[in-house]
């Protein structure tokens, strides 16, 4: 329907104008292209919504045994999995931020070391998340850091490197 009533009132303002038939074409396809790209737009809007919508405790069972099958790959001595030692729990809470919690041993690291754990963790965790969303913008999250006391140890928002507190 907005096709229709986008290509009547070019047409009426070309014939008004007294334009050439080449540039009634061009503008056509340029209303054509510009009413797609607001229903691209329309849907686009409408599956984040829905992303938005998703329960996060769906995702929690599947990143739970994306982290035991990671300890497992590090117990055999398998590279890449280090971090996985380090890391207790990964969660997704219901605000949609992932809460990492890590063991004492993790304080023995520097702090590279522990940034890179961090990392890891939350790669892991949204590696999950994207698979079962298949949404990029799932990737994008709020993550923070707990030891097992459940003392807040760092904090990261979206593309920032987690800041450790003091």
């Amino acid at each position: 329907m907005k096709k229709l009533l986008l290509l009547g009132m070019s047409a009426f303002v070309l014939a008004a104008c007294g334009n050439g038939s080449n540039e009634t074409a061009e503008n056509t396809e340029s209303q054509e292209t510009s009413s797609e790209q607001v229903e691209s737009s329309e849907e686009s809007s409408s599956v984040s919504e829905e992303s938005e919508s998703i329960d996060p405790t769906e995702f929690n069972s599947a990143i739970s045994d994306s982290l035991i099958e990671s300890q497992s790959f590090n117990a055999e001595g398998i590279d890449g999995y280090e971090w996985s030692y380090y890391v207790s729990n990964l969660e997704i809470q219901d605000s949609g931020a992932l809460y990492i919690t890590v063991i004492d041993d993790f304080y023995m690291l520097d702090s590279t070391e522990q940034q890179s754990v961090l990392k890891s963790a939350e790669s892991s965790a949204n590696t999950v998340i994207f698979t079962k969303t298949e949404n990029e913008n799932d990737l994008k999250r709020s993550a923070k850091a707990y030891d097992e006391s459940g003392q807040q140890i760092a904090e990261k928002y979206f593309g920032d490197e987690f800041k450790f507190e003091q």
